[in-house]
Order: C-alpha cells, then structure tokens, then sequence
C-alpha cells in the first residue's frame, strides 16, 4: 500500500495516521511532505515502514513516481490520509483501473460535490462520522470513527484561588468557531481577572487583525501557540471550550475525556455527534439561539459549582469512549475496506 499525507503538520488526522502506522502489522510505503513535522516526527522512530519525503510545491512529480510505481507492478493501492490530493488520485484510478484508491474525507470543505465531482469507481471514500456521511450523501462512503489513545489519568480539581481558566484549543480560524468565542469575550460577562480565556494553536491570517486587537484590549486573553505537550496545556486549565458546529468529528473533544476535564462544546457538527455516543448532551450549546450566550452563562456556572461531579461523569462516559473509538477496531476496520 502507498500512503500518501497531504498535510505535514501534527493536526488531528497526522496523529491519527501516526496511531495507525504503530499500530498495524502489514508494511506501508509512506510519502509525507518534506521538511515537515511530520515527516521528522516519522522518521525519528524506529519504524518498519518506508518514509519518503515529497516537495508539496510540485505535486505532479509525486503522483507520476507513484504511477510507475503502479505500472511496474511495485504496488497496487494507494490511500490518501485527507481528501486535499483529490483529483491527482482520480487521475491515477481512471488510469490504472485494476488498481484500488482510496480517499479519506476529513473536512466539511472536502465533501464539496464540485470538488469531488464524479468519481471512479475503483476510488473508495472514507470518512469519520455519521455527520460527515450525511454531507456526502451523493457519494458512497463507508463511515469508520478516528480512534484515540485514552490513558489513566488523575481526576482534577479545581484551584484553590477560584481563578477559572478557559482553554480554547487548536487553529484559531473563523470555521473553528473564532467568531462566537469572540462574541463570548466581549460580551462584558467575563471582563473580571476570575476568569481567562487561554488559546493554544496556530492563527490564521484571515482573524490575526482581530485576535491581535483581542489580546491588546484584554490582559485576560492569552496566546500560547501550538503547544504539542498535551498535559501542558489541559493540566493549566480548568474548563475546555470548542466552539465548531461543523467539526468533521472532534478530537479535542476526545482529549478533554482523555484528561477528565469538563468541556462546553456545540450541539451539532461531530461534536454533537460524540456527547450523544457518550450521553454528555448537557455540556452542549444551540449556537443557533438568540441568547446562546445565556444559556452559556448558565452552564458554565452550573459546571463550576458542580465540577466534581461533572469530572466524574466525563471519567465515567471515558470507559465508553475507549470502546467507540478503540484503535484495535479502527486499524480492522480500515483494512477490511483495503481488503474489499
């Protein structure tokens, strides 16, 4: 099989493929863009796969090394880890009709029928949630949730000073909710040094402007960049916020669980979809109501003054979790779709 990364970063779906690559026992001729951090983080282990370097610059260099690979019989699949390298992949199934493809769909961007047009019928897609498959449903798709590695953690507690600390974690971008947590801030709600909004991820050039002005104005927002230590940043916070309602699945969500660490997080999108598998459907907001903002209010309070309890829910529904999105089933069942 040749996998191929569209993305180097270390996002969600890097990590996925990450997990996945440990995890599996067949042995996967692997492209990843140069220079990444993904590729440094791949080629830093002691890995039984192939890991080769590509110039994303020039893509066309990439998939034409690919289909001599596929005329010379070297392989015979290739699977894309996100939807980004579509057409290219196309190409190559119209070309080589004996040999298999497959795409997995990510992001509500890519579920575009313009930009999936008509597919071959020997290109498969894969995707990660029910709300995703509802999107594309012009298209045959088979739904397999990304797993997570859950780990045995220690409950938290909230701090002494009574000094509630917000983490917004990843890309701060508009279709990551940018605009409602800005509304949240400047609502005068929480203007007070009690409480702080802390964002951990990269910004976007279309809301830097505005997150800059957001930073100078408020010394209780702060910015701490993408912070790949994960205890680093759920053990400095009390409280997770996830604003998307068009999330594809939401592994921040997973990681909140992970860490036993309460969340408010949108009713819709694949967040919506992981708080009913786990009957957590109280820690979710209608962002579609006038005064969502209230409603916020009002559950924030009710989690702050219960927020044993709501640890320990969240602990409880982890043991659910670890079965829904259990890495062992995920490498099956991605391989049973190889397989087809």
């Amino acid at each position: 099989m040749i996998i191929i990364s569209p993305s180097g970063n270390l996002y969600g779906s890097e990590k996925v493929l990450i997990d996945y690559l440990e995890k599996t026992n067949l042995k996967h001729l692997v492209f990843v863009p140069s220079k990444s951090i993904l590729f440094n983080y791949l080629t830093s282990k002691d890995n039984k796969h192939k890991i080769r370097a590509y110039n994303p610059v020039n893509l066309k260099i990439l998939y034409l090394f690919i289909a001599v690979k596929l005329l010379l019989k070297k392989s015979n699949a290739v699977y894309i880890n996100e939807a980004g390298h579509i057409r290219y992949l196309k190409l190559l199934a119209r070309l080589f009709k004996k040999a298999k493809f497959f795409a997995h769909v990510r992001i509500l961007e890519d579920t575009n029928t313009e930009r999936l047009g008509k597919l071959p019928v020997n290109l498969k897609l894969i995707t990660v949630s029910d709300f995703m498959l509802k999107n594309l449903n012009n298209y045959y798709c088979k739904r397999v949730y990304d797993p997570y590695p859950f780990t045995s953690r220690t409950l938290p507690k909230l701090n002494g000073d009574n000094k509630i600390r917000f983490g917004v974690v990843g890309r701060i971008t508009k279709t990551k909710g940018f605009d409602e947590i800005k509304k949240l801030i400047l609502s005068n709600l929480f203007r007070n040094l009690n409480f702080s909004f802390n964002f951990y991820g990269s910004v976007t050039p279309e809301v830097e402007k505005e997150f800059i002005d957001l930073i100078k104005r408020l010394s209780n927002v702060k910015h701490h960049g993408f912070v790949h230590n994960k205890d680093e940043i759920y053990n400095n916070i009390e409280l997770l916020l996830h604003f998307n309602s068009n999330e594809s699945l939401g592994r921040i969500i997973l990681e909140a669980i992970d860490f036993n660490k309460p969340f408010v997080c949108s009713n819709e999108g694949g967040t919506g979809e992981i708080v009913k598998l786990l009957q957590l459907e109280e820690l979710t907001i209608d962002f579609t109501k006038d005064k969502w903002i209230d409603d916020f209010i009002t559950l924030t309070d009710k989690i702050i003054e219960h927020y044993d309890f709501y640890v320990n829910k969240i602990s409880n529904a982890k043991e659910k979790a670890k079965i829904i999105f259990d890495l062992n089933n995920y490498v099956k069942e991605i391989e049973d779709i190889f397989n087809q």
